[in-house]
């Protein structure tokens, strides 16, 4: 799903998540049938709603039992970007927070 180079590029295999960035920083949007994990108009999935809860409560989760810890001496300078992403990354130690 949502790799057929023909609409996403010859680097449609690629994990890029720039690609939904314009360079004024907006968010590129793409009509919904072209990617089709939940389908699209009348044969949408009917459990799409619970599905993406279901990954939401799955992020919490693993933010709860896991620590972030940033590396020291990380620049917490942000791009021009109305997504607040960090202008050079952000590396940092996840463990267990409970053991």
């Amino acid at each position: 799903m949502g790799r057929m180079p023909e609409i996403w590029g010859e680097d449609c295999e690629e994990f890029k998540p720039e690609r939904w960035i314009l360079e004024k920083g907006e968010i590129k949007r793409v009509g919904s049938n072209n990617f089709l994990a939940f389908g699209s108009g009348p044969w949408a999935c009917p459990g799409k709603e619970v599905a993406l809860a279901r990954m939401k409560g799955v992020v919490a989760t693993v933010m709860y039992n896991y620590r972030v810890q940033v590396l020291e001496g990380q620049s917490n300078s942000l791009s021009d970007s109305a997504l607040l992403n960090m202008r050079h990354g952000l590396k940092a130690v996840i463990s267990k927070r409970w053991v």
